[in-house]
């Protein structure tokens, strides 16, 4: 009865489903959709998650190969290559604008950078994303070792 409805409102849109008795199969006329069998619904699904299972599988063994590049240090980061983690880190002459950045270099200078990551700062440990920020601003430096 709601699919007479359908048809009427919208003639040609609607078609009943092969495979269930109380769906139908919705298709616009202008549509450029090249699929004309929508018969094999189900199984265009099931190949579609396939198809991604297998992509995701090629990403994660490329972030493996990628990951094995970097260095872990004690406290579980991942120090990349350009950073050696026997390097210390040293106060340079530019003073950070904010307090809690200031508070943060002061305690972090002498330090290797194997011993700074994980450190804990005002609550938070120090991660290689605010070794990068330090680096970047000039707030800290390397000295090698």
């Amino acid at each position: 009865m709601n699919i007479a409805i359908l048809n009427r409102k919208w003639p040609g849109c609607f078609r009943a489903n092969p495979k269930r008795q109380n769906e139908v199969i919705m298709k616009w006329k202008g549509s450029t959709d090249q699929d004309e069998d929508d018969n094999d619904d189900d199984q265009d699904a099931e190949n579609r998650g396939s198809r991604k299972k297998t992509s995701m599988k090629k990403t994660s063994r490329v972030k493996q190969t990628i990951m094995k590049s970097f260095v872990k240090n004690s406290s579980g980061s991942r120090i990349p290559p350009d950073i050696s983690p026997k390097a210390t880190l040293a106060l340079t002459d530019t003073t950070p604008s904010l307090p809690k950045h200031r508070v943060r270099c002061k305690r972090l200078a002498g330090r290797t950078v194997e011993q700074a990551l994980g450190t804990p700062i005002q609550g938070k440990p120090y991660g290689m994303a605010d070794l990068r920020y330090d680096l970047k601003k000039g707030n800290l430096k390397l000295k090698k070792r």
